[in-house]
């Protein structure tokens, strides 16, 4: 999953799928995320995520914090 996304976006932020299920796991620790298991007739029983409200509430001011950090980017490259 992560290493397909990484060749087709090779800019993008490079992390490993081991490093993506330990933050995943802390998210579900934290109440952000909750997961189901469900069944693989390929193999074993596969975890699926989901955002808690907790979790959206908690995307939602991510998003605010780097929306602004990209405005005073912004800001500084145009010597404002």
């Amino acid at each position: 999953m992560v290493s397909s996304f990484a060749r087709e976006k090779p800019s993008a932020l490079l992390l490993s799928d081991g490093m993506i299920y330990l933050i995943l796991r802390r998210f579900r620790q934290q109440g952000l995320v909750k997961t189901r298991q469900i069944r693989s007739p390929d193999g074993p029983k596969r975890r699926y995520y989901e955002l808690t409200p907790a979790g959206q509430e908690t995307l939602a001011q991510m998003n605010a914090y780097w929306q602004a950090i990209g405005r005073q980017m912004d800001s500084i490259g145009k010597g404002q």
